[in-house]
């Protein structure tokens, strides 16, 4: 229900449709999205603030905070039409499914001790991945990688520590102690 009461994102598609230039903005801030992630303001001085603050003030005249907020196949559009929304959109679907086949379905056999990092780590995840379509492309897989890399370091702290405290208790349970 969350997620159909959400629908209102379709409006920012709607408004870039129909009053967009027929000129795309291309891929280049696609592809600075590991730097906007990673560089920090003191070496990159103009290094955008909120990318999507400009859909407000480019579509609605705004220049102040305002509630107006892109979506992700909004985004897609203004930065390479209808092609773009179909192939984003087709990836983004393939990473999700590729995170819940890795971290899911492929470790259901093995015991929770074992599965906790991943699932700890896949609901950090689906959670990023839900935001970022609610937000500009751009600023949601900044944001996204950011998260990605600090919950990779928690994973990997958690997978040495969980592990080896829940075959402790696997060890106990089983000797009788």
């Amino acid at each position: 229900n969350f997620v159909m009461i959400r629908s209102h994102l379709l409006d920012s598609f709607a408004v870039i449709i129909y009053s967009f230039p027929a000129h795309y903005l291309g891929i280049t801030d696609y592809l600075l999205i590991p730097a906007y992630a990673f560089i920090p303001r003191f070496i990159w001085p103009d290094k955008p603030i909120d990318i999507s603050k400009d859909f407000a003030r480019d579509y609605f005249n705004s220049n102040g905070l305002t509630a107006f907020a892109i979506s992700t196949p909004a985004d897609l559009y203004q930065h390479g039409g209808f092609i773009a929304v179909l192939f984003g959109l087709l990836i983004f679907g393939f990473l999700y499914r590729l995170s819940h086949e890795y971290l899911i379905r492929k470790n259901i056999s093995k015991p929770l001790a074992d599965r906790l990092p991943g699932l700890l780590f896949y609901i950090i995840v689906f959670v990023q991945f839900y935001l970022v379509y609610e937000t500009a492309l751009i600023s949601g897989m900044t944001e996204f990688l950011k998260q990605l890399f600090f919950t990779s370091l928690l994973a990997l702290f958690m997978q040495t520590r969980i592990i080896s405290i829940g075959r402790k208790f696997e060890n106990a349970a089983t000797s009788g102690k």
